[in-house]
């Protein structure tokens, strides 16, 4: 754009910008006039009318802060608000927020400049003033020493001062405290009873007695340089810019200083990963156990040299969060890591149930529901029918067993359901909420009428087709999809997740104490204030990837409804029980068995592990135990006493007649949150709380949206991009 250089700015009223009354970035040598920060400050647009009235100067300038929206900033500036101290990059960008504050009558705020009363400053109608720009004073005004006073706060800020002054933090908030305020006058060293300062509390004039006879006092308003007009014009620019918003800034530096993580688990590990990718360098977490991944934990036992899972031991890949895990990996550079098991290897097609005294496989083709199969009395098609006869029950909720006994009958919520909930949660069907753990059948029913009816609206939309459409080709969810996965483990086990999640974020910085537990959390003067031991840590912003039932005695102190809504979300344990056989002792090729809980054994269920990832001469078998019943099971039984009772059942069960060559028993405590009905509200009513006391706290991990790995990994991401979304990067 060219701007007419023979026509009088209609901003600084000049022809040159004099190099008088730097607004000096001192740390960058960077100098900027004092008249075209006035300029920049009055927003106004080198497309409109007065554009060509604009010197060259003015107008790179009002290109560079107010051009459109994320107007490239060319220089370092150093800016302080409640964050602290961070710096714009050369790619940095600002946006200037939509509706400017609101000011006094002169000011039109329908097109962002003062009006008609700026005399020659702007359209010369004021009588009272000169239109001789000489005789104006704008140079002679805007000195060095010139004080923009904020008669409100009695604060003074000079010409060098104004470059800090005038920004507002983020939120709109001006930095109140005290260090800010030293730091702004320790910018120049001149004395605030200078005689040159211009808008100076201590230079005043008798302007006559009030209503009462009292003498009254007014700024003079620098009249001996300029007209009482244009000492209005400089109260308003130093009022707009006060309350100009940075609304959007993008920069390389960290933009969140100290970004504090509890928890050590994969969802905290994930959160670091994800705060990386966003830009955040300075990550701490702190891990109150001597070890990190949480509940994943892959251990070689030393006398066999087999792999034992104590937690998961495969990932599925049907699931939105199940790619996230997939990308997360393929970022992570393990691909080569995973081993996959197809859809129709046994391990995936055979599953069992045990029901009166006997292993029972379920249903696995089309052709099998019109048979009856024990240890069901009908034909699967029956509960078919009747999920089509079955009317829907409006709800906002309900317990999966009573869900599936009303649409499905009472043998599939007592058989299949039951055993399931066992396997998923090590939890009570009769309790879990449907909504939760199975939205899927919840939503069908509540949409369609039906379950089935659902599922085949679901099929005739034909999903699949729109998720390949998105995924580029040749990656590794694509690879999934092509060779028809249906779980995957990891070579070395599940804990190489963890692993590579440690050594990226470690490689990028991120500080990591292990043996530290937090004891409080406190929010204060917008930062978090940790304590640990005697040591308090501040942070800007907390994530937390610990259950919610550990959270909850952080929070107490300062918020006990909060406290109380998180330790409301019941958690169970469970016992785990790693057995190794020497060669091959069970005749079932099948992923393992599971049992319902109406057939009253100290049993959740069995994992064949070698049947999903064969080890040469061995079969490995994980039990679990517990859970919901955890107590009346395991009580205080000594490890030898689960040993014994876990392999006892196995023999019973699978007819092993051999003692394992090695075996782990690990307690789980307080490992599976419980999705108990009602769950949905309760995740809502937390998260809510948290938005409207606007606290800097991000909660991620398996307590509040799927108990899966999966799912916690995805929690950590949407959580930090939910963080990046509030601060507008």
């Amino acid at each position: 754009m060219e701007y007419d250089k023979e026509e009088k700015c209609r901003l600084c009223m000049s022809y040159d910008i004099t190099e008088e009354s730097i607004f000096d970035t001192r740390e960058d040598g960077v100098s900027l006039s004092a008249k075209i920060m006035i300029c920049t400050s009055l927003m106004v647009s080198p497309e409109d009318q007065y554009s060509k009235y604009i010197c060259s100067n003015c107008a790179d300038m009002l290109d560079l802060f107010f051009h459109f929206r994320n107007t490239c900033f060319k220089t370092y500036m150093t800016m302080y608000s409640d964050l602290g101290e961070f710096k714009l990059e050369d790619d940095a960008t600002i946006d200037i927020q939509d509706d400017p504050p609101e000011f006094e009558d002169d000011y039109d705020s329908e097109k962002f400049r003062i009006k008609d009363s700026m005399c020659s400053f702007r359209n010369k109608e004021d009588d009272n003033c000169t239109e001789n720009p000489d005789d104006l004073g704008i140079d002679k005004v805007v000195s060095e020493e010139v004080v923009f006073d904020d008669r409100e706060t009695n604060e003074m800020f000079t010409a060098k001062q104004f470059q800090v002054g005038c920004y507002v933090s983020l939120n709109g908030k001006e930095p109140e405290n005290e260090e800010t305020n030293l730091m702004r006058r320790d910018l120049i060293n001149t004395d605030q009873s200078d005689e040159n300062m211009i808008f100076d509390e201590e230079i005043v004039e008798e302007s006559g007695n009030d209503e009462e006879g009292e003498s009254v006092k007014k700024s003079n308003k620098a009249k001996e340089f300029c007209c009482e007009t244009c000492g209005q014009v400089f109260k308003q620019l130093w009022l707009l810019t006060r309350h100009i918003q940075v609304k959007h800034i993008r920069v390389r530096q960290p933009f969140i200083k100290a970004m504090l993580i509890i928890g050590g688990g994969v969802s905290g590990l994930a959160a670091a990963h994800y705060l990386l990718k966003s830009g955040v360098k300075e990550i701490n977490i702190l891990e109150a156990s001597n070890r990190l991944g949480g509940w994943v934990r892959s251990i070689k036992d030393p006398k066999t040299g087999l792999v034992f899972e104590k937690g998961p031991r495969t990932l599925r890949v049907n699931t939105p969060s199940a790619l996230n895990t997939l990308t997360l990996i393929e970022e992570l550079g393990i691909e080569s890591k995973i081993k996959p098991v197809l859809k129709d290897s046994p391990a995936s097609k055979n599953r069992l149930i045990y029901v009166n005294n006997k292993l029972h496989p379920l249903p696995t083709d089309l052709m099998s529901i019109f048979k009856k199969v024990p240890p069901f009395s009908k034909p699967m098609y029956y509960a078919i029918f009747r999920d089509l006869l079955t009317p829907r029950k409006t709800c906002s909720d309900d317990n999966i067993y009573d869900f599936v006994s009303r649409r499905f009958g009472n043998e599939i919520a007592n058989y299949l359901i039951s055993s399931l909930i066992c396997g998923i949660c090590a939890g009570d069907a009769k309790e879990i909420s449907v909504k939760l753990l199975m939205p899927m059948l919840f939503e069908y029913e509540q949409s369609h009428g039906s379950v089935l009816k659902g599922m085949i609206s679901r099929i005739m939309k034909d999903s699949k087709k729109k998720i390949e459409n998105v995924i580029p080709e040749d990656n590794l969810i694509t690879k999934a999809m092509k060779e028809h996965w249906n779980v995957y483990g990891l070579e070395g086990g599940l804990s190489i997740l963890p692993n590579n999640l440690l050594e990226s974020i470690t490689k990028q910085g991120t500080n990591v104490k292990l043996d530290t537990k937090v004891t409080e959390l406190s929010f204060k003067e917008g930062v978090v204030k940790c304590k640990v031991g005697n040591e308090e840590i501040i942070s800007k912003h907390v994530f937390s990837s610990l259950s919610a039932k550990h959270l909850a005695p952080l929070l107490s102190k300062e918020h006990p409804k909060l406290a109380a809504d998180l330790a409301s979300i019941p958690c169970v344990t469970v016992c785990v029980v790693n057995l190794a056989y020497k060669g091959n002792v069970i005749d079932h090729n099948a992923f393992g068995f599971l049992v319902p809980p109406s057939q009253k054994i100290p049993l959740l269920g069995v994992i064949f592990d070698t049947c999903s990832f064969p080890q040469e001469d061995w079969t490995v078998l994980t039990a679990m135990v517990g859970g919901k019943w955890f107590d009346e099971q395991i009580g205080k039984k000594s490890e030898e006493e689960i040993l014994d009772l876990v392999a006892s059942q196995i023999k019973s069960i699978l007819g092993v007649k051999t003692d394992p060559e090695s075996y782990h028993v690990s307690i789980m405590k307080d490992c599976i949150a419980q999705y108990v009905v009602g769950h949905h509200e309760k995740v809502q009513n937390i998260f809510s709380y948290i938005k409207q006391n606007k606290l800097p706290l991000s909660l991620v991990g398996a307590s509040y949206k799927g108990v899966g790995v999966n799912d916690a990994i995805l929690s950590s991401k949407t959580g930090v991009e939910e963080l990046m979304k509030d601060f507008n990067l």
